[in-house]
């Protein structure tokens, strides 16, 4: 265990696990608990949780998950290649399919243009899940067949998100021997801006440290 990043260690999973709003939360596990939703949209700053969500649902209960990375989305021939025949066929199994485009805002504006009438054409198979740092780097278009969830709690919902979602943290670090309160979680999280992944690096000094 020690030889794994705390980054992965800590890595979400399961949705009550996440750092978000309690409204977000009841929103996203009844669609995990199910794995069929709408097409959605996860989008906000690097490290707040979107792709550990995408890989909850998009891998709870299915068995046929597919991730593709954004950046690899150039064109049209490569929708074609990675990503067409996986939606639009049916699996073996039968099982409904989902696949996730992780930091969606970096594909190409061609592929952004295909990506529209197949995840219409696939919507009886596959649903899409799209992550994002920039809701503007979508088109408008694209926009209007996604759900989007921003992934941060907001100032207001700041100290609801962390006393629910501190315990369980706490537990985890518990469990791979570092041991600090809560008022120091928080700061670190706050001195993170709330980048879990930053967080996760700043609590390696911790194990270092003790390791020693």
């Amino acid at each position: 265990m020690r030889d794994q990043l705390l980054s992965e260690l800590l890595r979400p999973t399961q949705i009550a696990d996440m750092l978000l709003p309690t409204n977000t939360i009841k929103t996203l596990e009844p669609i995990a608990e199910t794995s069929w939703s709408p097409n959605l949209l996860f989008y906000g700053p690097p490290g707040c949780g979107k792709t550990s969500a995408s890989r909850i649902i998009g891998g709870k209960g299915l068995l046929d998950h597919m991730e593709v990375a954004g950046s690899s989305l150039k064109n049209a021939a490569s929708i074609s290649e990675e990503i067409e025949g996986f939606v639009v066929s049916l699996s073996f199994s039968g099982a409904r399919k989902v696949c996730v485009i992780d930091e969606a805002d970096s594909m190409s504006k061609a592929a952004d243009l295909v990506l529209r009438p197949l995840i219409e054409k696939a919507h009886e198979n596959c649903r899409f899940i799209f992550t994002a740092n920039e809701i503007d780097g979508l088109t408008e278009p694209l926009l209007s067949r996604l759900l989007p969830i921003y992934f941060r709690p907001l100032g207001t919902e700041k100290d609801e998100a962390f006393a629910r979602w501190a315990p369980r943290y706490l537990k985890k670090l518990r469990d791979v021997g570092i041991e600090i309160n809560g008022d120091e979680l928080r700061k670190l999280l706050d001195d993170s801006k709330w980048d879990l992944r930053a967080l996760a690096n700043r609590l390696e000094f911790y194990r270092i440290a003790k390791a020693i």
